[in-house]
């Protein structure tokens, strides 16, 4: 019950140095929630559902357009 893919990332980033507004995380399962929720930088995928959606900071394109590179060009400026 205690492991969530945002205490994961959050152990994984402590471990490496890594600040938690230089890393993008996308979603689009009601398991990913309190992962977007816990990263400033948060993306839902288009497909996702609606508690999903209201959970990311940015919601980009459906998997099968895209949405991750979308998000990474358009509102990210990445690629």
């Amino acid at each position: 019950r205690k492991a969530t893919k945002e205490r994961a990332l959050d152990h994984l980033l402590h471990a490496r140095g890594i600040a938690a507004d230089s890393v993008v995380v996308f979603g689009d399962d009601s398991p990913d929630i309190g992962m977007l929720k816990s990263f400033p930088r948060s993306v839902a995928m288009g497909n996702a559902s609606e508690s999903v959606k209201e959970a990311a900071a940015y919601v980009t394109r459906s998997n099968d357009e895209d949405g991750i590179v979308h998000a990474l060009r358009e509102y990210f400026e990445l690629i």
